[in-house]
């Protein structure tokens, strides 16, 4: 699939800017860029899709991490129902709670991250 037409910001060492760009897109992977024209030609059975007055640039994926703060996520949940029903929780079972979440929260992260260090996170969208 050809994305033609567009503005595209490379982030290249460059920073060049490809006015009237296109990007030729299969699977996932961006396979090649450059001007409209060329890659039209270039590729002349590929469907294109126009992309005029539109900006294209690359995904930006935050991989800072702090599993430790992931452990903490939901706990208010919990920290909240302990203190509402103080007198019928045990507080054994109450950090057990917190613990499990604490560790559920830090397993999907660290899923999140593999996934996306095996190239699955790219994604396009207009």
């Amino acid at each position: 699939m050809l994305y033609a037409r567009a503005t595209i910001l490379t982030l290249n060492g460059h920073r060049d800017i490809i006015s009237d760009g296109t990007l030729l897109v299969q699977g996932n992977r961006i396979t090649d860029i450059g001007k409209t024209d060329d890659l039209i030609s270039k590729y002349p059975e590929e469907p294109v899709t126009d992309l005029r007055g539109r900006i294209v640039f690359p995904g930006l994926v935050n991989s800072h991490v702090h599993c430790a703060q992931s452990l903490l996520r939901g706990m208010w949940i919990f920290i909240s129902l302990f203190l509402r029903f103080n007198s019928a929780c045990n507080e054994c079972i109450y950090l057990i709670f917190v613990y499990c979440v604490a560790l559920f929260n830090t397993v999907i992260e660290l899923y999140l991250i593999c996934k996306c260090s095996k190239g699955k996170c790219m994604r396009i969208f207009f």
